[in-house]
């Protein structure tokens, strides 16, 4: 439904800030002691996943609310 798609919407979007902080803790770490790498790289794959999984839930939100208009006009 579209309430759900905003939903995850918004759920993806606080889960990808928090990955995105995270990321920038360990950038600075790994700039300081040239270690956890292999975690940045991790988080750098979880922050691409949060964008997809966005895009998707805004399409939903997007054919749910044209369902919807649909629905009204006839």
């Amino acid at each position: 439904s579209h309430e759900t798609a905003l939903l995850k919407v918004n759920l993806y979007n606080e889960q990808d800030e928090i990955t995105e902080a995270t990321i920038r803790i360990l950038e600075s770490e790994y700039s300081a002691k040239g270690n956890r790498f292999d975690e940045l790289l991790r988080l750098e794959t979880d922050l691409i996943q949060f964008d997809l999984e966005i895009l998707k839930a805004v399409t939903e939100s997007h054919l749910a609310k044209t369902e919807i208009e649909r629905f009204f006009k006839n």
